[in-house]
């Protein structure tokens, strides 16, 4: 990796190194998540990295570029505010994020995101920072989709920032000694080292009481997202269930290799005891959606055989329940609703009758909880959509491709 610093003079290198030390403290008393991740981030000045300018300043994720001479030009509150810019950047983890979008487009999306927290957090921005109030409470990828169609990048414009462009963000690991190649294996090995950042800074901002104002849905879903991968729902949802098998040794079955001369117990599986299961059938839940669950249910039955299996078909207030035996064909399960959703009706019910697990599929568009709602008895969301986790219990989310064979 070839960096250089051209045409910037001694002092004026040790003020701008002055003026981002003092950034950075600043950025230590204003946010825990921001100033662990940047802690984390090496941060060094460049006018040029392999060719490329920097203008303002640029991050691959694992470090941070600012040109001198830009940095001399700046208020020292425009300085802060530039710093948070990069550093959001990495926390939204818009290089891992890119995938095969328009480079540009995509850094000009993360740009108003950004910018657009940043001043309603009371920061400055240098002149120039993109800025658009109608698009303030949109997703990176909402405010991509709406400048593509706007503005349609030209042929060839993917991949690498242009030289002199002014794109602040940049390939994975692309600053770092030794990944000036970019193979995949480095791009692999950097994303890997920015979730660890992110893990660590999202566990700093909750031991400090700072989670929730500081970490936005966005970020906190795909944070989610980097430490639980994807693996198929119904795999992720028998090793759930796999905890609640009752697991012992008895007498009532001795052990036959030992039989007759010694009398030991074997160990056994009987059920699980009393499992919940509440449907969402609001209108928001497709009849395909509920179909899916249909045939889930088969299949928790047959592999736990639980001692009883309660199912509640519920949107607003709980519509229906059954309760299952062994026997019963889930063909025979009728379910009216297909109104909006509340969650309390059914939790209210778990409290009352108390089963050893209550798996809900849904969609989650309904009420979200706390930790101090915690229900007294293990809860598992299914998500049928792109919602956000909900706050008690554990929520897996449906995954198309791995979808399960229906009758």
């Amino acid at each position: 990796m070839s960096v250089k610093i051209e045409d910037v003079s001694q002092d004026e290198l040790q003020n701008a190194q002055r003026m981002l030390d003092r950034a950075k403290i600043a950025i230590l008393t204003r946010s825990v998540f921001l100033a662990t991740i940047s802690f984390e981030l090496r941060h060094f000045f460049a006018t040029s990295i392999d060719g490329t300018p920097i203008p303002t300043a640029g991050t691959d994720g694992l470090s941070v570029a600012y040109n001198p001479k830009f940095v001399n030009d700046l208020t020292d509150e425009e300085l802060i505010g530039l710093v948070a810019h990069e550093i959001w950047h990495v926390a939204f983890d818009h290089m891992g994020r890119a995938m095969d979008r328009d480079h540009m487009t995509w850094n000009k999306a993360g740009d108003y995101v950004i910018n657009a927290m940043l001043l309603k957090a009371g920061y400055q921005l240098p002149q120039g920072g993109l800025y658009n109030a109608k698009w303030a409470n949109l997703s990176s990828e909402e405010v991509y989709e709406i400048l593509y169609k706007e503005d349609p990048p030209k042929p060839g414009g993917q991949g690498t920032p242009p030289p002199g462009t002014g794109s602040d963000i940049f390939k994975p690991g692309s600053f770092t000694a030794g990944t000036e190649k970019g193979t995949a294996a480095d791009v692999a090995n950097a994303k890997q080292k920015i979730a660890g950042i992110l893990s660590k800074a999202k566990t700093a901002a909750e031991m400090a009481g700072q989670a929730a104002g500081n970490i936005p849905g966005e970020i906190a879903i795909h944070i989610d997202k980097l430490l639980n991968p994807v693996i198929p729902w119904n795999q992720y949802l028998q090793r759930f269930m796999s905890d609640f098998t009752k697991q012992d040794y008895s007498r009532k079955r001795p052990n036959k290799r030992f039989w007759p001369d010694y009398f030991l117990p074997t160990q056994h599986s009987p059920t699980i005891g009393h499992i919940a299961v509440a449907i969402d059938t609001s209108c928001s839940m497709t009849d395909r959606q509920l179909q899916e669950v249909y045939t889930e249910l088969d299949n928790i039955r047959a592999t736990f055989m639980p001692e009883l299996m309660t199912v509640l078909g519920c949107d607003t207030k709980i519509r229906k329940v059954y309760v299952l035996n062994q026997f019963d064909d889930t063909s025979m399960l009728k379910f009216k609703g297909r109104g909006g959703t509340k969650f309390g009706p059914v939790m209210e019910w778990g409290k009352k009758e108390k089963p050893e697990v209550l798996l809900y599929f849904t969609d989650l568009e309904a009420e979200h909880y706390t930790k101090e709602d915690e229900p007294g008895f293990a809860t598992l969301w299914v998500c049928f959509s792109k919602h956000r986790p909900q706050g008690i219990g554990e929520t897996i989310y449906y995954d198309q491709s791995h979808r399960p064979k229906t009758k």
